[in-house]
């Protein structure tokens, strides 16, 4: 089959599909492609290839000349020239959606000239599973735009579902029932529409595999045994520091030395299978000997490992929702001091830091509460945070805990804050004493 008939099959096929829009604007990105290389990143099955078909079908359907091709198509492998073919058979004008280009070698390169001699009327998009794509060749710095995708947040899984928010008991306990269905089986989108826990798994599975083997495995030429190894035991872990996990595959008898566990760590960051969050520090030598927090890159992704604890899949889902809400100015870390008070997550832009950020499921033993306030004051007295928050599963309330206000909010409520944003809510104020405990009263 020609190159060109190639090409012809992918448009046609992505013109035809029906498919949901996401929350990502297709506005802002098109909009972006009038001056810039646009660059979609996220995790494999996460939802950039319906992302850009949804834009091709837009722009068709506005008149315009577009084309949709998927890079990995395996009759491209061992094609001589296959962008330039492309080219010469889309022409110089127009909106060309090109899906996993980073699968192509050179592929930075032929961006940087094809938008250089076209700018103004080819208009580039591509995406890419590798978040390295983020960081091309120089001459291709500043020449384009970002934008990450993950898998679905929780108000677009009410909308996949047609679920609508609202304050029937009905409708309540349908939300309930898909914050309970988003913490267990995550947000990878035919996750999502799949129906019964063995199906769900099932596929899974098959992405987890599909991307150790083709991002992990395949980029560092390791032994696919060991990247899958490696990858549950990240699952398995709060923090990751390399020279514990090279231990652990040593004690399992794998030849490893920290050289490639780190190359592993940062295989795993590129294709977003995981994200590591460094502690913030005024100290450097902290900042790079402290261990990393780690995160898969969907909640679902637990289930692999038969994970049941509640805690930690929805601090995941706090994670995650916050790296999807991060302003291009913002950063997002963890906190911790000398004495081992922790906070889950300290959002940072510039020398601001916006909020201080715990993630608790549940809140009702006092020494949890206490621990976790204490987290919270101890961070605020050296990074004084605008706002200290914690997220958990159901309680709604403002403490004031020597000094400080911390909001607690419901799962639920703080999924959905940006679909709400303006909307006060208005909750009990309790104050507490240093143990987390209301002051005693009375003689």
């Amino acid at each position: 089959m020609k190159i060109e008939e190639v090409a012809e099959e992918w448009t046609s096929y992505a013109l035809g599909k029906s498919l949901v829009h996401r929350e990502l604007s297709a506005d802002t990105v098109l909009k972006a492609s009038d001056t810039k290389v646009v660059v979609i990143s996220g995790v494999r099955r996460c939802g950039k290839s319906s992302f850009l078909m949804l834009l091709a079908q837009r722009l068709h359907a506005e008149g315009e000349k577009v084309c949709y091709v998927d890079l990995e198509d395996a009759r491209f492998v061992g094609e001589p020239d296959i962008m330039d073919r492309l080219l010469g058979w889309f022409g110089d004008d127009g909106h060309m959606l090109l899906d996993e280009v980073t699968a192509v070698p050179g592929w930075d390169g032929w961006l940087l000239r094809v938008h250089e001699l076209m700018k103004g009327r080819l208009r580039l998009i591509v995406s890419s599973s590798r978040r390295s794509v983020r960081s091309p060749s120089r001459p291709l710095r500043g020449r384009c735009a970002y934008f990450d995708m993950f898998p679905l947040s929780f108000s677009e899984r009410l909308s996949f579902l047609n679920v609508s928010d609202g304050n029937t008991v009905v409708l309540r306990s349908a939300i309930e029932k898909q914050v309970q269905e988003h913490l267990i089986y995550g947000g990878f989108p035919e996750v999502v529409l799949q129906e019964g826990t063995s199906e769900r798994i099932r596929t899974l599975l098959s992405y987890h595999r599909e991307i150790v083997g083709l991002d992990i495995a395949a980029e560092t030429g390791m032994d696919r045994s060991l990247v899958e190894l490696f990858s549950k035991y990240l699952l398995r872990s709060s923090y990751f520091s390399a020279t514990a996990c090279t231990n652990f595959l040593k004690g399992l008898g794998y030849k490893v030395g920290k050289d490639k566990v780190l190359q592993l760590e940062r295989a795993a960051a590129d294709s977003m299978l995981f994200h590591f969050l460094n502690v913030r520090s005024s100290s450097v030598k902290d900042m790079a000997q402290q261990p990393r927090k780690v995160y898969a890159g969907d909640m679902g992704l637990h289930l692999i490992c038969q994970t049941e604890e509640h805690g930690r899949k929805l601090e995941n889902l706090v994670c995650l929702e916050l790296l999807r809400r991060l302003a291009p100015e913002e950063e997002l870390f963890y906190w911790k001091d000398a004495a081992g008070a922790e906070v889950d997550f300290l959002l940072i832009s510039g020398l601001e830091v916006r909020s201080a950020i715990q993630a608790c499921y549940d809140l009702s033993d006092p020494l949890t509460l206490a621990r976790e306030l204490r987290g919270l004051r101890r961070c605020a007295d050296g990074m004084r945070p605008e706002r200290c928050q914690i997220v958990t599963r159901d309680t709604s309330a403002l403490y004031e805990y020597d000094g400080i206000v911390v909001e607690a909010v419901p799962l639920k409520e703080w999924l959905l804050q940006e679909a709400v944003r303006g909307e006060k809510v208005i909750r009990p104020v309790m104050k507490l004493t240093r143990r987390g405990r209301p002051p005693k009263t009375g003689p």
